[in-house]
C-alpha cells in the first residue's frame, strides 16, 4: 500500500460485531496491528485464524479509505494548479446583511391599488402615463353576474359563485381577484372538464 502523509484512519461502528467476538488479548493485538499497518504499512503475521480474518477485513477498509483520500488529494492538487477558488468579491454589507443603511430604514410602502404606472420615455408621454391609474377591482352585483352568465349561456349557479367569492374576500387562491368575468370563464372550463370526466 502506498504511504501518504495521512495521519489518521477510521474505525466504523459496523465493524464492532466482528471485534467483540475476539478476546481482549486479540483486540489489543488487532488495534496495535491496525496502527502499524496505517503508519508503516506493516501487515499482521499471525497463526490466529480469527485475528487474521478480522485484520483482513479492517485492512480492506483502510485500503479503500486511503485510496479515496489519495484521489481527493490529487483532485485538489489539479484544481489548485488551475488557480484554485476565485477570490470573493469584497462587499461592504451592513450589520443586518443588507447594503442600505440600517439606521435610517425606509418607510413601508403603502401598497394601494391607486398607484400610477409611469415610465419616463419622453416628457410628453410621461404626463399622459401619470394620469393613467390601475383599475381597482369592483365587486360585481348579483345582476351583473347573472347577465354575464346569461350572455355566455353557461350553467353556472350565480348564487353559488357570488357566495363563494364573498366568503373568501374575492380572492383567486391567495391573490386578490382582478377580473371577475375571467373567473366566470374559468368556472365554465372547469365545469366542462368535470362533465367530460364523469362516467354517469
Amino acid at each position: 500500500m502506498k504511504l501518504t502523509n495521512k495521519n489518521s484512519f477510521i474505525l466504523y461502528a459496523d465493524q464492532y460485531a466482528s471485534v467483540k467476538k475476539l478476546s481482549v488479548e486479540q483486540r489489543g493485538e488487532l488495534l496495535t496491528s491496525l496502527y502499524e499497518y496505517s503508519i508503516f504499512g506493516k501487515i499482521l503475521e499471525t497463526d490466529d485464524l480469527a485475528l487474521d480474518l478480522v485484520f483482513t477485513m479492517f485492512k480492506e477498509t483502510l485500503d479503500r479509505d486511503k485510496e479515496k483520500y489519495i484521489a481527493k488529494c490529487e483532485a485538489n492538487k489539479r484544481n489548485g494548479s488551475l488557480g484554485g477558488r476565485p477570490p470573493k468579491i469584497s462587499v461592504d454589507l451592513k450589520p443586518n446583511g443588507f447594503f442600505e443603511n440600517r439606521d435610517k430604514p425606509k418607510k413601508a410602502d403603502s401598497d394601494s391599488d391607486n398607484d400610477s404606472d409611469s415610465d419616463n420615455d419622453s416628457d410628453s408621454d410621461s404626463n399622459k402615463k401619470e394620469n393613467i391609474k390601475k383599475k381597482k377591482f369592483i365587486k360585481p352585483s348579483f345582476e351583473e353576474i347573472k347577465n354575464y352568465c346569461l350572455e355566455r349561456q353557461n350553467n353556472i349557479d350565480v348564487r353559488v359563485f357570488l357566495d363563494y367569492y364573498e366568503s373568501n374576500g374575492w380572492k383567486v387562491g391567495k391573490n386578490p381577484m382582478k377580473d371577475w368575468k375571467a373567473t366566470i370563464r374559468n368556472w365554465e372550463r372547469n365545469d366542462r372538464k368535470k362533465k367530460n370526466n364523469s362516467f354517469f
